[in-house]
């Protein structure tokens, strides 16, 4: 596998594996109810499987994982092929999306996170994506970092905050404010 440590693997994460990666599931949703807007919350080892059975199983989805040897996976990465039909400004196209990837704390900074991606890559490619997306939270420093290093020719740079008039008056209003909208 190009770009990752010697010994890596990456395979489509089936139904029976799935367990395997909560662990890696609860270390990133932790880190969004710490750090977040305050609109996330634990889930359960019942809820998360739940969610991952469904883009194992889902049309146009699933999830790449990273084994480094024997033992549970050192990553993964939750994919998606979206078809987007022809409006008045676009032609049709067909893109990939990068939902969420996670590497274990042990093994971050080796590689293991652009090998998912570029794997997530070939995959997009295979299925005739032109394009491809991904996002995630500004509190997320390892996947700003990491999609950083990658996306140095974004298209498209997409906003999102809570929605609140007063937050948009006083921010809009102050031009001395660093959240300028």
């Amino acid at each position: 596998m190009p770009n990752g440590p010697d010994g890596l693997r990456i395979a489509e994460l089936r139904a029976d594996d799935a367990p395997q990666i909560l662990p890696l599931c609860h270390m990133v949703q932790r880190l969004h109810v710490e750090k977040g807007d305050g609109s996330f919350r634990e889930m359960s080892d019942a809820e998360w499987l739940g969610h991952l059975n469904t883009m194992i199983d889902g049309q146009g989805t699933g999830i790449l994982a990273a084994w480094l040897g024997e033992g549970p996976p050192a990553g993964y990465l939750i994919h998606q092929i979206e078809d987007t039909a022809k409006h008045p400004f676009r032609d049709p196209y067909r893109e990939g999306y990068i939902q969420q990837i996670a590497v274990a704390e042990a093994h971050h900074r080796r590689g293991i996170g652009t090998a998912l991606i570029n794997a997530a890559l070939s995959l997009f490619a295979e299925a005739d994506a032109t394009r491809w997306r991904a996002s995630w939270w500004d509190f997320n420093a390892a996947s700003a970092a990491l999609f950083a290093k990658l996306t140095k020719d974004a298209a498209v740079t997409t906003a999102m905050g809570p929605v609140s008039s007063q937050d948009f008056l006083e921010n809009s209003a102050n031009p001395n404010s660093s959240r300028r909208i």
